[in-house]
């Protein structure tokens, strides 16, 4: 039975969306199916399902269309900016994932262990070790040094940036190094050679 049929037989139940993800339906043309049903239904409120189909337009469609759909999303939560940042970050618009990340913590969104990782991976990707620099002062601010993916992240952004003293440094500094701060270490070493 087609996704619509399926909503509109119930409509309460819009979540059904993210569990019909991944099989025969093309990923983009079930999210923009759904997005079309959320809007004429006047369902465009659950921030679950949005966010879904936000994932599925990162993955599948322009940028334009991506950016869009967040900025319709009527009660954006840590999920939707990231998903947003991320997308940047994977189509190479580096500086405008930047630009999100000061926008979310404008909006007094607190960042997670994700958020750290994607703002990380675009510092990595473009090579911007003063960035990189002032988010280690903000991972340590914040609190999110505590854990040992964030560490292991901040390492491999040094390392990523040329930075193999650094990479040592926030390495030296993980109280409990587990197997993927070692092999990011590890990594940082063999590519030096």
């Amino acid at each position: 039975m087609p996704l619509k049929h399926l909503l509109l037989s119930n409509p309460s139940q819009t979540r059904y969306y993210s569990s019909t993800r991944g099989r025969n339906t093309p990923n983009l043309v079930s999210a923009f199916r759904t997005h079309d049903f959320l809007i004429k239904s006047g369902k465009f409120t659950d921030t679950y399902t949005l966010n879904n189909i936000l994932a599925d337009y990162c993955r599948w469609s322009e940028l334009d269309d991506t950016q869009k759909l967040f900025d319709e999303i009527p009660q954006r939560d840590i999920v939707s900016w990231n998903s947003l940042i991320a997308c940047y970050v994977l189509r190479g618009s580096y500086e405008h994932a930047f630009l999100l990340f000061g926008k979310m913590l404008q909006k007094r969104l607190f960042c997670n262990q994700y958020t750290l990782g994607i703002v990380l991976k675009s510092v990595s990707c473009s090579f911007q070790l003063v960035i990189g620099n002032q988010l280690h002062s903000f991972v340590v601010k914040t609190g999110l040094d505590r854990n040992v993916f964030s560490r292991s992240a901040l390492v491999d952004m040094y390392a990523k940036c040329g930075s193999l003293s650094d990479a040592h440094l926030a390495f030296k500094s993980i109280v409990e190094p587990n197997t993927v701060s070692w092999n990011t270490i590890i990594s940082c070493y063999a590519k030096r050679r």
